[in-house]
């Protein structure tokens, strides 16, 4: 059954419209008002809104029923079905343009009306929800931060949404049927024409001789072409615009390009204040490495001569005057291992260090280390041990390199350990990475010092990064060592962990591919 209707009756006609109104309500419809003219119709349907109008064409007043029924259709919405004896094509014609929702011949039968309230009532719901979509996507449109473009296969815009006179400063309605290329740069149609091209259509547009070296004509992840290219402002220049592009797929439609254009000029002008900033940190950078090669090689050769002298000496003195020598010495040394470690910072940083890649046995580099700092333990009276439990034949690495790493973190585990010793053990692991195994060589040095507080281990590796700092400080040191080590373990293509505790002792893990 039909739902039940709020009607308005528009009939100068008594008789006609008190029969109406008793075959409505017979259908179980509701009138809510008869008015006989134009006037006090537009009136009464602003009073009343009813779900529908019944509007007679011939009706008293300075305006008929088409008039009427467009004015309120204008205004509020309303449906509604005429009612006439006219049927002459002029009316009829006339009748059309207010995209009326029925139209009833006088006399008219109870059938005559319940269908066309009918389907009037199914063109409402349908024009409503057409409405409430175009509505919807008016709002999304005007409200956006992009502006939506579309434009034909010769390049004319057919569309442009409101925030392009926000964005750019035209006006849309009158850029309308003009080229799109008139409001980009002439130096970036190229990079326009690339994208008519990706989406499947004849470049158009006409071209300079130069063109903008920036110009980025890609596809998105999604398929999507699109460029960054500068489109002129109405009054100031020019804007750089990301410009999505996307072709319309509809075979009841013409062919068109629609354009998603944003503004992205605060991006690019942080993307060129970042890359001015890293070419200047990259030379500031080069600089230091250059200062610090160059100071280096100024104090080397006075250095050398002091230890020389200091060398000479202690063979000639004894007494107080050996120990003054003596402390010369260690002075010296302790400088030179300074310059050595700023060297060795300032070449990994001008990528200067060669790696030279050859079959090494392990344990004899380990060995070779432990020969080395076995005085400097004694003094300690701690010992080095060496466990080689499952040592690989030979692993293809830099031998120099893994020689320095290992100098730097035993020399630092006897540093930073008063009592106990060093433990250094070599073993081997295999590893899943995808569907593959991959074998490593694990150098693991354990001492029993001091230990790391948890809070700083993960600067560890940090240039210039001790625990301890200022005059009261312990332990000497430039802080440099480990960060070395883990420049250099890198470029073997390793890697190397830390494990600590305070009071526990620290061990660290080389772990090299085989």
């Amino acid at each position: 059954m039909l739902e039940s209707k709020r009607l308005l009756i528009v009939e100068d006609e008594r008789i006609v419209a008190l029969d109406l109104r008793r075959r409505l309500e017979k259908l179980g419809h509701v009138v809510v008002d008869h008015v006989v003219s134009g006037d006090a119709a537009i009136s009464s349907a602003a009073e009343h809104h009813p779900d529908l109008i019944l509007m007679d064409i011939r009706i008293e007043g300075p305006i008929d029923g088409i008039d009427t029924a467009a004015k309120i259709r204008q205004k509020l919405h309303i449906p509604h079905i005429f009612l006439t004896a006219h049927s002459d094509e002029a009316t009829i014609e006339r009748a059309k343009k207010t995209d009326p929702d029925g139209y009833i011949l006088k006399p008219f039968t109870d059938r005559d009306i319940s269908l066309n309230i009918q389907i009037a009532d199914q063109k409402a719901i349908f024009r409503n929800e057409l409405r409430l979509s175009e509505l919807k996507f008016r709002s999304l449109v005007q409200n956006s931060s992009d502006i939506i473009i579309e434009v034909n296969q010769g390049g004319q815009i057919l569309y442009a949404s409101p925030p392009l006179e926000r964005i750019l400063g035209y006006n849309p309605d009158l850029l309308v049927g003009t080229s799109l290329a008139g409001i980009v740069e002439k130096q970036d149609v190229s990079g326009l024409n690339k994208l008519f091209e990706q989406c499947g259509f004849i470049p158009v547009f006409d071209t300079e001789d130069v063109y903008f070296d920036d110009i980025k004509t890609m596809v998105s992840g999604g398929q999507i072409p699109k460029s960054e290219l500068r489109f002129t402002h109405a009054e100031k220049g020019w804007l750089y615009m990301e410009v999505l592009a996307s072709k319309t797929q509809n075979d009841e439609m013409p062919v068109t390009l629609v354009l998603n254009v944003r503004d992205i000029s605060e991006r690019k002008r942080f993307e060129t204040e970042l890359m001015q900033a890293k070419i200047k940190a990259e030379e500031m950078n080069r600089l230091k490495s250059v200062f610090l090669s160059n100071i280096s090689h100024e104090l080397r050769t006075p250095l050398t001569g002091i230890l020389g002298f200091a060398s000479i000496l202690e063979t000639e003195l004894d007494g107080e005057q050996l120990d003054m020598a003596q402390s010369i010495t260690k002075s010296g040394n302790r400088l030179l291992e300074t310059m050595e470690s700023v060297m060795d910072l300032a070449l990994m940083e001008s990528n200067k260090i060669d790696v030279e890649f050859s079959d090494v046995v392990v344990s004899d580099v380990v060995q070779q280390i432990v020969r080395m700092l076995t005085g400097v333990a004694f003094e300690k009276n701690l010992r080095i041990k060496v466990i080689a439990r499952n040592e690989p034949k030979s692993v293809e690495t830099d031998r120099r390199l893994l020689a320095q790493v290992l100098h730097n973190i035993v020399s630092n585990a006897i540093k930073f350990t008063e009592k106990g010793g060093v433990q250094i053990t070599i073993d081997q692991t295999v590893e899943q990475y995808g569907g593959d195994r991959h074998s490593f060589v694990l150098i693991h040095i354990k001492d029993t010092g001091i230990g790391i507080n948890e809070d700083f281990i993960p600067y560890i590796f940090d240039e210039f990064k001790q625990e301890s700092t200022g005059n009261t400080r312990k332990y000497e040191g430039t802080g440099l060592g480990l960060s070395i080590a883990k420049r250099m373990i890198t470029l073997l293509n390793g890697d190397i962990t830390v494990q600590s505790k305070p009071g526990h002792g620290t061990t660290f893990t080389i772990k090299l591919p085989f």
